[in-house]
């Protein structure tokens, strides 16, 4: 595990989790069967929420000091596409059945609602 695990997120289909490292602007993915760190991939300056996308098997990161929304694929855990944001995103979830993603920001009270649809040229829109 690296460095101040924050969030996570779990992948059923696969049996996995997804953990944001804080301190390491990383996110590493442990198997469930036997609890061990399958890989780790770099992401933004400290990533701080997460969501998983099961129908297209797509993993959300918020990084904080990025402004930034890192996509990976849960396939070959590989960064498919990098939103950038106005701003810090606090949390995330995700509407699979709309394909759209809504980042939070408290310091500015936003929220953005993305159309993900289009990665790695989503759409972004800002809610005041």
């Amino acid at each position: 595990m690296e460095n101040q695990p924050i969030r996570l997120t779990y992948d059923s289909g696969k049996g996995e989790i997804f953990v944001a490292n804080h301190g390491s602007n990383s996110v590493s993915v442990i198997a469930e069967s036997n609890y061990t760190v399958v890989a780790t991939m770099p992401v933004g300056i400290q990533p701080n929420a997460m969501d998983y996308d099961s129908g297209n098997g797509r993993i959300y990161v918020a990084n904080y000091n990025s402004n930034s929304i890192s996509v990976i694929s849960d396939s070959n855990y590989a960064i498919i596409g990098n939103i950038p944001l106005e701003g810090q995103p606090q949390a995330i979830g995700y509407n699979s059945g709309k394909g759209k993603l809504f980042v939070a920001y408290s310091e500015s009270h936003r929220v953005s609602v993305i159309s993900v649809s289009s990665i790695p040229q989503p759409s972004l829109s800002i809610l005041e």
